[in-house]
């Protein structure tokens, strides 16, 4: 048999195994959150008359009047993962691709106002992914093909639940802050094989699990100035401090590689403590009525790196979220007098490092919708679409690995004004 072919065949297994999807640590703004700010490409920390103030920046809650309540979600929302390849072993290059949908809400926002306050309660899902898959490759060798089957079932998921409450401070100054309490949980299974077609028993088997399970407390200050037209705005978030958390990480491995003994390995922790931080993070924005029926606004976002706890230091897994940078700008244009519409686009550069080896990926997001006053309510339609790629050096073999992740969504909302 061939022993270069099944040395890299074996060794591919572990590389496969990592998981493919991971999009919290990458960005918590990919999904549309927020009211106006949806539909701006997540725009908004200058103010703009919105409810999604409570996260974007709490001290612009003092725009609104009376009592309202809004109610947002993502009708449809569909994400791709692509790589081509994956990695490349000798000849061979292996593909991978991940698609999956689902819908579900992404905002329930109420907000009362009282002379100079404003009090706000919020219900946020920044994000939320599932998939589920099986891929199967063939290695072609001249003396023995062999078979590499890789099962995946993962999930992720954020829940934010705050109480806000804003101050006009006077002289077109605005103070407020956000008390958030936060849930993430994540899932993820893996299970692969690798054996030579005409010796099945000369193999290699993993199997692995991971879940963690975080409950977290942060706050958001949040001040704005407003001038005629121009409103400027600066949000800061504090890194959070850990109410709750654990997790449970499982891996197994066996090795034949039929010229020695079979090795095996097992790492089994429970109840492992577990920590998913907050980082700080800085938000700067701006608001402009360039006319009566123009209105601007372009945010910039700088989050720092943190390092989580990961069951307390003792599994192979990374746990350090790079810096993070993001730019986004959007428009609203009245068409008429209860028709606006709405476009926006971000950038967002994200650098990690793997394996030693520093890599870079972009993600680019536009979205636009229209809102529609009927009687006390407004109603709300978007799309948006989101693409990253990351190109970088394959882990193995000396081949160039590009990666793409897509998303694709309709959005839906409504505000109801109660009163005046």
């Amino acid at each position: 048999m061939n022993q270069f072919t099944r040395s890299f065949a074996v060794l591919a297994l572990g590389v496969l195994s990592a998981p493919a999807l991971s999009q919290g640590r990458f960005n918590q703004n990919i999904m549309p959150l927020g009211d106006k700010e949806a539909l701006m490409a997540n725009t908004g920390t200058g103010g703009h008359g919105s409810s999604g103030a409570v996260y974007y920046n709490p001290a612009a809650l003092t725009e609104l009047e009376g009592s309202s309540f809004s109610f947002s979600g993502n009708a449809y929302f569909s994400f791709d993962f692509k790589a081509d390849p994956l990695v490349t072993l000798g000849n061979d290059e292996l593909d991978f691709e991940g698609a999956g949908y689902r819908s579900l809400p992404s905002s329930m926002i109420g907000t009362r106002s009282f002379g100079d306050w404003v009090v706000a309660f919020s219900l946020l899902v920044p994000y939320h992914f599932n998939y589920e898959g099986k891929n199967d490759w063939i290695i072609n060798s001249p003396s023995n093909p062999y078979n590499i089957t890789i099962t995946q079932d993962y999930r992720e998921e954020y829940f934010l639940g705050g109480l806000s409450t804003a101050k006009k401070l006077g002289n077109g100054w605005s103070l407020g802050l956000t008390l958030t309490g936060q849930y993430y949980y994540s899932l993820f299974t893996t299970g692969s094989n690798g054996y030579f077609i005409s010796d099945p028993t000369i193999a290699s088997i993993s199997q692995s699990r991971q879940t963690l399970e975080s409950y977290t407390l942060f706050g958001v200050v949040g001040i704005q100035k407003k001038w005629e037209d121009f409103a400027l705005g600066l949000r800061v978030s504090s890194p959070s401090i850990r109410l709750e958390g654990s997790g449970d990480y499982y891996q197994y491995s066996y090795i034949n590689d039929g010229s020695s003994p079979p090795t095996s390995s097992v790492l089994d922790l429970v109840g492992k403590k577990v920590h998913q931080k907050n980082p700080m993070d800085f938000r700067l924005g701006f608001s402009y009525q360039v006319s009566k029926k123009i209105f601007w606004a372009m945010d910039v976002a700088y989050a720092m790196e943190v390092t989580h706890d990961y069951y307390e230091g003792e599994a192979p897994v990374d746990p350090v979220s790079p810096e993070n940078i993001r730019i986004s700008t959007g428009l609203n244009a009245t068409i008429k007098e209860d028709i606006d519409s709405y476009f926006g686009i971000s950038y967002n550069p994200y650098k990690e490092v793997v394996n030693g080896e520093e890599r870079q990926q972009s993600l680019v997001s536009v979205s636009g919708g229209s809102r529609l006053k009927i009687a006390n309510s407004v109603n709300t339609i978007g799309l948006f679409y989101a693409v990253s790629g990351l190109e970088s050096a394959a882990r193995i073999g000396s081949e160039d690995s590009i990666q793409y992740q897509s998303y694709f969504g309709v959005s839906v909302g409504t505000t109801v004004q109660l009163d005046k």
